[in-house]
């Protein structure tokens, strides 16, 4: 037993008497008060206490007085149990394992208070996890979900020192998910607008053609870079009118430089067919201890020279007319081909992979005759539109032409472009410098779903979008707390993938958030002691928890 005699914010002084002992579950030291003799700022009621307490001690030593042993558990009456809160625990168990396991907790190491910002950080990935919300209300939904006391200054100001120390952020993120690897053999880049609510434009934010139909508000243009499994490598922000494809070669620039790769592979889509784009690899190869570069781009056909549109639209009349043989000779032992066919041809030393589907023909023509049906109830005898009615229709347009000879906007049918398309059905083409065969080819290029795949996450599960910030820095900071959420929820997937659970993210996140703890504190006058009682783990939670390798223990704990 001893003595403290602590001094209060009142300015009075405290003596207690204080034993300490080792808990018996843990062994860790701890110090326990048993009695408060009294408290004061007079100087000699002070002295009085002091010798009070230290008679107690000197009974205490001669065993005059004997006390309990604090480190066996004290028994609680259930009845003395009072009803609390609740908070999640799924969340805190299995993504904090993998926030951990990927190398998470110890990003923030410049500047002071890098512990308490980490796990501020931490615990804002989680919530943007859980219930996307705005700062504001995650630091008030923290307390109810997670039993975590955050204010909203730590958030902003943690978001900030994100944003001083991003480049360097995302180099260490995204090296631990490349995990060492230097050949990368299939990697997935496109781009996505993310939009404001707000018409105000600065440096950042910006008007532009807006992939979520809001043309009438700012917005920012996201290039990202991902795996073939949709986990996100590097990503770059651009301001909101910047053109799709002049954000291809600084993306992947900027990637080769910082995580020193020595070849890569990369698909994308049409919208990064340019010249500019394609001359950008080829270089990549011609430089010698360069990285080595090798990409499939799905091409614009309509841009070919004439003689090559010739031979493509050949090649689909040649395979129209096999399938036709094939249905007219079904008893024939013929290899004709009746659905996927491809044939290559040669373009600036390019191989430009063309392909004919009978289904993709057939869902072009329906997408065609849908906006033709639309087209019909707008126009008169003489195929005019009026103007009016390509603003309300903006489909409509795609066949629509302005005519020169008259004053007034005027628009009329044009059925040259219908004839032009319907040519094209069925056809679709791919640019490569790859040697491999045709099928390999497109196979690669049906991956781009994954990355479509985490800007739909991104976007919906994780509320990415709309911005509700208006500072750069808290904007990059947004946008980044957000992959760190993505990246969670991906490699959990993939883990449960790779031991045969396949759940979607949808799944994970429905399942873990049924895995709650529930808060009970001992109502007794002298204790302020609270307990957790766990709940039981649902089917799917439980599969997770054994596919990770995760203990969840159902006994009650001291909190």
């Amino acid at each position: 037993m001893f003595m403290s005699c602590p001094k209060l914010k009142n300015g009075a002084t405290v003596v207690r008497l204080l034993v300490a002992f080792r808990k018996q579950d843990t062994g860790t030291p701890t110090n326990r008060t048993v009695k408060t003799i009294g408290q004061s700022k007079d100087p000699e009621e002070i002295k009085h206490f002091r010798e009070i307490g230290k008679g107690i001690i000197e009974d205490y030593k001669s065993g005059k007085v004997s006390l309990p042993d604090f480190s066996q558990n004290r028994r609680v009456n259930i009845y003395d149990l009072v009803g609390g809160s609740r908070y999640n625990k799924g969340f805190e168990d299995i993504f904090g394992h993998v926030y951990k396991k990927l190398n998470f907790s110890n990003l923030l190491t410049k500047g002071r208070n890098t512990i308490n910002l980490n796990e501020v950080l931490k615990y804002a990935v989680l919530m943007r996890a859980y219930e996307p919300c705005s700062k504001r209300r995650s630091s008030v939904q923290l307390e109810k979900y997670f039993n975590k006391d955050i204010s909203l200054r730590r958030i902003l100001f943690m978001m900030d020192r994100v944003s001083d120390n991003e480049e360097e952020l995302k180099n260490q993120v995204f090296k631990t998910l490349l995990a060492g690897k230097k050949h990368l053999k299939l990697l997935l880049f496109d781009v996505t607008t993310l939009y404001f609510e707000s018409v105000r434009a600065d440096n950042l934010r910006d008007f532009g053609f807006g992939k979520d139909g809001k043309n009438g508000e700012v917005q920012i243009v996201l290039a990202v870079l991902s795996d073939k499994d949709g986990m996100p490598l590097s990503y770059e922000i651009f301001p909101g009118n910047t053109a799709e494809t002049k954000t291809f070669s600084q993306v992947i620039d900027s990637f080769i430089k910082q995580q020193s790769v020595d070849k890569i592979s990369v698909v994308a889509d049409r919208g990064m067919f340019s010249e500019n784009n394609l001359s950008y690899l080829d270089s990549l190869n011609e430089e010698k201890g360069n990285t080595k570069a090798e990409y499939i781009v799905s091409a614009t056909l309509k841009r070919l020279p004439a003689k090559m549109k010739k031979e493509i639209f050949e090649f689909k009349e040649k395979v129209q007319t096999d399938i036709q043989i094939k249905a007219q000779n079904k008893n024939r032992d013929i290899s004709l081909y009746s659905e996927n066919q491809f044939c290559a041809l040669r373009h600036k030393k390019r191989r430009i992979i063309i392909s004919f589907s009978q289904k993709r023909e057939s869902r072009d023509r329906a997408k065609r005759e849908k906006i033709l049906d639309k087209l019909s109830k707008v126009t008169d005898k003489e195929d005019k539109i009026a103007a009016s009615n390509i603003q309300i229709n903006k489909g409509i347009g795609r066949y629509a032409k302005k005519e020169s000879s008259k004053k007034t906007e005027s628009y009329v049918v044009d059925r040259n472009k219908i004839e032009e398309d319907a040519k094209w059905d069925g056809i679709y083409g791919l640019c490569t410098n790859r040697t491999a065969k045709p099928q390999v080819i497109f196979k690669n290029y049906r991956r781009l779903w994954k990355i479509e795949e985490l800007f739909r996450i991104n976007k919906h599960t994780l509320s990415m979008r709309p911005i509700y910030h208006w500072k750069p820095e808290r904007i990059h900071a947004h946008i980044f707390i957000c992959f760190l959420a993505y990246t969670l929820l991906k490699y959990t997937e993939i883990e449960l993938k790779n031991a045969g659970i396949s759940y979607s993210i949808g799944t994970i996140l429905n399942a873990l958030k049924d895995v709650e703890t529930y808060l009970v504190r001992d109502g007794r006058k002298k204790s302020s002691t609270s307990y957790g009682i766990p709940r039981e783990l649902p089917k799917k939670a439980q599969k997770i928890y054994k596919a990770l390798s995760i203990k969840y223990s159902k006994r009650p704990y001291k909190i």
